[in-house]
């Protein structure tokens, strides 16, 4: 920590936060982690690893504002594309709770699993999950106003980190969030789009537990 509060890369100017911010959720995000297998033995290769990461950032926030640009709607009344709506996929005439089961993933699991995943995650999270993404859209509260409602900083950040940008698209990119590690990791559900109604079963479920979750928060206030 004190290595990287002293290096300075370019790519800290054309974000918006304090170097702190970054530099904590780079070792959130790539270093405490159990599954990496690549090694860093010295400072300086931990500077470039870090400046890596920055451009990462650098470029999510370059796409994301051109995105919003092109947007013709307010992105700031907006609610982000309902979790259980994510993956584009054929679901006619199918329950993705069964495709689940039928795939040898039993939902009571896949619930427990979303259970421990919500309770595990940082505050932020089930807070995104249960009171902005998952309700329908009469009840879901703007993340932009939720953010600011709950002092949560680098909100939009937090969203594509947790994956609530994914459309069913960049699989590499949804892969790498919190809910593609949930899914891919936890339940050990690959992301290929013949798995689409499996991870929507998934997603259901999740939302369900989220919202749960929620109720639970608001009978104890």
């Amino acid at each position: 920590m004190a290595v990287l509060m002293n290096y300075k890369p370019r790519e800290l100017a054309g974000l918006p936060e304090d170097r702190n911010v970054y530099i904590q959720e780079f070792f959130e995000d790539k270093v405490l982690r159990l599954d990496l297998t690549s090694r860093c033995d010295h400072v300086g290769a931990l500077r470039v690893y870090y400046q890596r990461y920055l451009r990462d950032l650098l470029r999510s926030k370059q796409s994301r504002e051109k995105r919003e640009i092109g947007d013709k709607h307010d992105a700031e009344g907006e609610s982000p594309p309902s979790l259980d709506e994510a993956p584009e996929a054929e679901t006619t005439g199918t329950d993705p709770l069964n495709a689940l089961a039928e795939a040898g993933f039993p939902p009571i699991e896949v619930a427990a699993s979303a259970r421990a995943w919500l309770v595990a995650s940082e505050e932020w999270v089930p807070i995104f999950v249960a009171f902005s993404n998952c309700p329908d859209a009469a009840l879901s509260e703007p993340l932009v106003h939720l953010a600011k409602r709950k002092g949560i900083k680098s909100q939009a950040y937090k969203a594509e980190k947790l994956g609530f940008n994914w459309r069913g698209g960049d699989v590499a990119g949804f892969a790498e969030t919190l809910l593609g590690r949930w899914i891919t990791g936890s339940l050990g559900i690959e992301l290929h789009p013949e798995n689409s109604l499996l991870i929507l079963g998934a997603l259901k479920i999740l939302c369900f537990e989220a919202l749960t979750w929620a109720e639970q928060q608001e009978a104890a206030e």
